[in-house]
């Protein structure tokens, strides 16, 4: 793994695993939601709309002189973004376990790393060539085979494009971090993706918190949310994103630890053998 940036210390990384721990949670939170009667997307914009709520104060308290035109144009791009990966990683939820999905999530350092090269014209070499080989022979195993009951491939696609979408978070929340500090940043972006979710489910908050117990779930994954974001921009303080997206290796852990005790989602050997492939390549790039 590489360094942190320069005055990164053991601080900021702990902050960015407890929130990886708490993503994880999130995702097994979502799917007792759904046993519960929610659906995804009114549980995506329910979610986004409680964490940017009990985010406002602290936002209103620190975002004010950085209100500039730039600042806010990376806010909405890091909102839309989030709340399209969110889109994703729900519905995605909704076909594939939890365990399955969260590791389908961590590729999000590999599409950093493509980005790099595609944009910086950072060289990978033929290590993280290998590396990126495992990955896909990792997904290809938790994918499973069509004709032995293997996972369903819109919900693996969907779990994909939500680790794409995370990958340009990342990025665009290191910029925002450095430039207004942790809580204007995530609160920021938060709002935005608030905006952009009940601009496309408007009925989607009021569906959600109309009784229990759909309403505890939604509060609490709301508040959840807030709470991992906090963490996540706060280690992002020092960490380069694709540090911090590398050490979010916690949430395929976290999530395949409580969807065992609380959901009964249990892997196949060969899906096991597919996510520890795909977080050894992600992490074998990283190190190449």
């Amino acid at each position: 793994m590489p360094s942190p940036r320069s005055g990164a210390t053991l601080e900021p990384m702990l902050s960015v695993a407890l929130a990886a721990s708490g993503f994880g949670g999130i995702s097994v939170l979502a799917k007792l939601a759904y046993e519960a009667g929610s659906e995804p997307m009114s549980l995506l914009s329910t979610r986004l709309v409680v964490a940017s709520v009990l985010l406002a104060p602290a936002l209103l308290a620190t975002a004010r002189p950085h209100l500039r035109p730039e600042v806010l144009g990376r806010a909405g791009a890091g909102g839309a973004a989030f709340a399209g990966a969110g889109f994703l990683e729900f519905e995605g939820l909704a076909r594939l376990p939890a365990p399955t999905l969260v590791v389908l999530l961590f590729l999000a350092p590999v599409w950093v790393a493509i980005g790099s090269r595609i944009v910086l014209g950072r060289r990978l070499g033929w290590r993280s060539g290998v590396m990126l080989a495992l990955v896909l022979v990792g997904v290809a195993l938790l994918a499973g085979l069509p004709d032995e009951g293997g996972l369903d491939p819109l919900g693996v696609a969907m779990g994909v494009g939500a680790s794409q979408l995370y990958a340009a978070v990342f990025v665009l929340l290191e910029r925002l971090v450095r430039g207004t500090g942790p809580i204007a940043a995530i609160g920021l972006v938060a709002a935005a993706a608030a905006l952009v979710a009940v601009a496309v489910e408007p009925s989607g908050v009021a569906t959600e918190l109309a009784g229990p117990p759909t309403a505890w779930y939604a509060v609490a994954v709301g508040a959840s949310t807030a709470g991992t974001l906090v963490l996540l921009a706060g280690g992002m303080r020092t960490a380069s994103a694709f540090t911090a997206s590398l050490v979010t290796a916690v949430e395929p852990l976290t999530a395949a630890v409580l969807s065992w005790a609380l959901l009964g989602e249990v892997l196949t050997v060969a899906q096991m053998a597919g996510g520890a492939a795909v977080v050894c390549g992600v992490l074998g790039v990283s190190r190449a």
